[in-house]
């Protein structure tokens, strides 16, 4: 009985010649509206370029690993242009491996590199051995706090803006488990941080997501697993806990 009035419906709104483009062209004529009042932050989507796009990849190094993260084995993948992207896992695993092959795949599409080390671990010579060529191509800056890493992030993205919008850049933040804020360096040893690292990479996200999907960014972090005390069934692992809980679209564990 259902089927029968569901066929009833139907066929009489097509028997009326219902015509389903008015709705389409009210929505262009309001979105071209909006795009006026609104300064060009409103799309018809599937119709033209957003920030949610992924169109670009920056290549780790390994063809499988590309494939898995982009989950799609018709493009050659890797990691997103737009987005943030985590890298993490425990020591000595290979993280920063992945994040200088990253650099490289940018500076090779004519992309500006910008390597944010807050563990003073980047080594020149393993560098020079990649084809990084830290003296010529890459932009390398050591800071001990959040906020000097969101300011220099903020910064790259606001000069690049000015200059050339359509310019590739790829920025590392090596590590977030290495980096202090202002106030821990100021405290003494042992004093309480109550979610401290959480709230201000969560302000500095805020600042910065929108133009990261706009300006052809690919924003980067490396972090590290730490084990979780008294486990005695499943992962015994987790995201280092002193810092935060990011959540993002593509995670490398």
């Amino acid at each position: 009985m259902n089927d029968k009035k569901r066929k009833v419906v139907i066929s009489k709104n097509y028997e009326e010649g219902e015509d389903y483009t008015k709705g389409s062209s009210f929505n262009d004529i309001l979105v071209d509206t909006l795009k006026a009042k609104m300064g060009g932050s409103v799309y018809i989507l599937g119709k033209e370029d957003t920030p949610s796009d992924v169109k670009e990849w920056l290549t780790t190094g390994s063809t499988v690993l590309d494939m898995c993260i982009c989950n799609n084995p018709n493009i050659d993948g890797g990691i997103p242009v737009g987005r943030l992207s985590e890298i993490s896992g425990l020591q000595s695993t290979g993280k920063s491996l992945l994040a200088y092959m990253i650099l490289k795949d940018c500076i090779s599409k004519d992309g500006i590199a910008v390597l944010i080390d807050t563990e003073n671990s980047a080594n020149i010579e393993f560098l020079n051995m990649l084809g990084l060529k830290p003296d010529k191509n890459l932009i390398y800056s050591q800071v001990d706090t959040i906020e000097d890493v969101f300011s220099i992030i903020e910064h790259v993205i606001t000069e690049v803006r000015k200059t050339d919008k359509k310019k590739l850049v790829a920025i590392v933040w090596d590590s977030i488990a290495g980096t202090s804020t202002r106030k821990e360096m100021e405290e003494d040893v042992g004093d309480a941080q109550v979610a401290l690292f959480a709230r201000l990479i969560g302000q500095g996200l805020r600042k910065i997501k929108k133009l990261i999907g706009e300006q052809r960014i690919c924003l980067v972090f490396l972090n590290q697993l730490r084990s979780k005390i008294g486990v005695s069934f499943g992962d015994p692992y987790c995201v280092d806990p002193f810092t935060t809980k990011i959540r993002v679209r593509y995670r490398v564990d």
